[in-house]
């Protein structure tokens, strides 16, 4: 099914392998831990729990390279049994770099190294999705799939000025190791209007700030939905990775369909968490908790645009997780 791109902590995310291991990663002060040498303000842990045998470990990338260390992504690689952290590096002021380093299954890490093609800008809202297929064409145009997997990742990017946009890039990881990345200006797939009509009004730009990505059930394309500041509105693109030639280690990313509508009436405030819930058929929505409530508003197709913001309490009778559950249900089923 579709993900939900929303966490309750920014700086933790959980990972289940297939054969079982469970692995958690999360941020830690170092003012906190005065015994642990580091080098950085706030670096990474990661929790490997193999049944009952229980292994924490400071992800060396994290804690040798000054500066702070937030918001980590867990990717896996089954075939080389690689486990891939993906996070956001700030050094000073608005600069912030996006970092990745992977540890092999006898427990050896890679150096970090920074994957965005650009310095001196302020990322924000990172999130992650993997395809285990790629595709290419014969020399009779005819498509075949074979088993790959590749890293999407998207998030929002402000160079000063007024100039801000959503960012994508794709890594391909062969044997463990990262061998491609491809990274584009996420309007760069957009093949669709620009200017729907529908927008209101009664919104502010933190909500189109929000990229969010979701995998397709059958492991093939990632949709990524993502706001335009300059257009006011909203776009969804549909993208799947693609070998040019037969005999190539380049990917690129293909987009295959997409879609363009309004900003919904919707108030966001800057260092809100905004989560998002794919469905078939464009369905969206979109949502946030508050200390007694997840309120939420829905795109849905039939209903001809967006819905007004509705919310969920949270109480005795329910938690976030179950209202999360609940619009989770009613935007996947048809």
């Amino acid at each position: 099914m579709p993900v939900a791109a929303f966490a309750e902590d920014l700086d933790r995310d959980i990972l289940l392998t297939p054969a079982g291991t469970l692995h958690s990663v999360q941020g830690e002060w170092a003012a906190h831990h005065p015994e642990v040498s580091t080098a950085s303000t706030r670096y990474l842990t990661l929790t490997t729990r193999e049944g009952d045998t229980v292994t924490r470990t400071i992800i060396p990338g994290s804690s040798n390279i000054a500066g702070v260390h937030t918001n980590p992504a867990l990717a896996y690689d089954s075939a080389s049994k690689t486990l891939f952290v993906f996070w956001k590096h700030t050094t000073t002021g608005r600069v912030s770099n996006l970092m990745v380093a992977s540890m092999s299954a006898n427990g050896k890490w890679t150096d970090a190294k920074d994957f965005g093609n650009v310095s001196s800008v302020w990322r924000t809202n990172f999130r992650i999705g993997i395809t285990r297929k790629s595709f290419y064409r014969d020399s009779d145009n005819v498509e075949h799939s074979f088993p790959e997997v590749n890293i999407h990742a998207t998030w929002w990017e402000d160079r000063g000025g007024e100039e801000e946009l959503a960012r994508y890039a794709m890594l391909t990881i062969e044997d463990g190791t990262i061998i491609n990345t491809a990274e584009y200006d996420l309007s760069h797939f957009l093949e669709f209007a620009k200017k729907p009509e529908g927008q209101h009004s009664d919104f502010n730009h933190e909500i189109l700030r929000h990229p969010a990505i979701f995998e397709s059930t059958d492991h093939e394309s990632v949709d990524i939905v993502f706001g335009n500041t300059a257009e006011k509105n909203f776009n969804r693109v549909t993208l799947r990775p693609f070998k040019p030639y037969v005999e190539s280690r380049v990917r690129i990313p293909l987009g295959v369909k997409g879609q363009s509508f309004g900003a919904p009436r919707f108030r966001a405030e800057a260092n809100s968490q905004i989560g998002a819930i794919g469905g078939s058929g464009n369905r969206m929505v979109l949502f946030f908790k508050d200390d007694t409530s997840v309120k939420y508003l829905a795109y849905l197709p039939e209903a001809n645009g967006w819905s007004d913001v509705r919310s969920i309490p949270i109480d005795a009778t329910g938690t976030a997780d179950a209202a999360v559950e609940a619009l989770r249900r009613m935007v996947t089923s048809e």
